[in-house]
């Protein structure tokens, strides 16, 4: 099992399962008792496009810590530089503010709205989409490889003092 973790050390993902179209991961809060504190996964990846969409569920306790974010830029990180896709995409409701912040504040960009999308508690609600990639190369330095790019597309940005470091990768 890899562990992949965020710079500062704030929040790990464990990958736990992965097949042909998808990859699951739990999540683990570092700061506070390395408590379990959800899963993330990578979904519908299609290796010929290079694609994957990105998804994230936190338990109630964990929310509003801002983990989200640090979870989608290791998810990015394994997309891009792991996997070697060249789009990832976040498809969440329009009301779902906590994910669309976190989406946005690692570089996904608003694609579009799917008016009425998707069926939850007996109507129908707008859906958001959200993607990163086109075709940007962000370049991240590793302490032990030196300046390496993302992989192509990834254009996810990294938060750390002042040079961006990618996730730490620990197998």
């Amino acid at each position: 099992m890899a562990t992949y973790l965020t710079e500062p050390r704030s929040v790990a993902i464990l990958g736990v399962r992965a097949c042909d179209d998808a990859t699951l991961f739990s999540v683990v809060d570092l700061t506070d008792g390395d408590r379990l504190a959800g899963e993330a996964l990578l979904w519908g990846i299609d290796l010929h496009n290079r694609t994957a969409h990105l998804g994230i569920s936190l338990l109630p306790e964990f929310r509003g810590r801002a983990l989200g974010a640090d979870v989608a830029r290791v998810l990015c990180h394994y997309g891009f530089a792991l996997r070697g896709l060249n789009r990832l995409q976040v498809d969440t409701l329009a009301d779902n503010v906590a994910m669309i912040r976190a989406a946005t504040g690692v570089g996904f960009v608003k694609e579009g709205v799917l008016r009425r999308a998707t069926w939850v508690d007996g109507d129908f609600l707008d859906e958001v989409v959200k993607s990163t990639g086109d075709g940007h190369l962000a370049t991240f330095e590793d302490p032990v490889r030196g300046v390496y790019p993302s992989g192509p597309g990834g254009t996810c940005r990294l938060r750390s003092g002042g040079s961006a470091k990618p996730p730490y990768i620990d197998s």
